[in-house]
């Protein structure tokens, strides 16, 4: 029984390993593209960060002289996983309401500094907007435990 037993461990720890070294083997592109469309990234103001593809970004452009997001842009992630967000940056256009550039998440406007950390998505799309003026440096998120194994 012994035996059987560590014959099964050995072939399991074998298959687990083959996998881990397939998913290290993936090219970044592939990776971005599978989390794009799991995670639902539609429209022109956000991406999947091609270097880290468990995180959305705002979209940068150089505008006067600096990095920042483009004006009329919408975006949307439509299938955020439920898991804490975590915010590497956030720079948006700032003012009491958040009427101008925001970042929606569970219906709650995020604007200036403060982004959604910590905030675990409720099943509704996260959704990007800026109008027609004033910019920022822009925001990136992640989603820890998103990696291709969970699409």
């Amino acid at each position: 029984r012994a035996t059987v037993l560590l014959a099964a461990i050995a072939a399991t720890l074998a298959a687990a390993v083959a996998t881990v070294a397939l998913a290290a083997a993936a090219k970044p592109a592939t990776t971005a593209a599978v989390v794009t469309t799991a995670l639902g990234v539609d429209g022109e103001g956000c991406e999947v960060d091609p270097v880290d593809a468990g995180c959305v970004r705002s979209v940068s452009i150089i505008h006067k002289k600096r990095s920042a997001y483009g004006n009329n842009k919408e975006c949307t992630i439509a299938y955020p996983p439920a898991v804490p967000i975590s915010v590497t940056s956030f720079a948006v256009e700032a003012d009491a309401s958040c009427q101008y550039d925001y970042l929606t998440v569970n219906g709650a406007r995020y604007c200036g500094t403060e982004g959604p950390a910590s905030v675990v998505p409720d099943g509704s799309p996260i959704k990007w907007h800026t109008d027609e003026s004033e910019t920022e440096a822009g925001w990136k998120i992640c989603f820890s435990t998103v990696a291709p194994h969970d699409i």
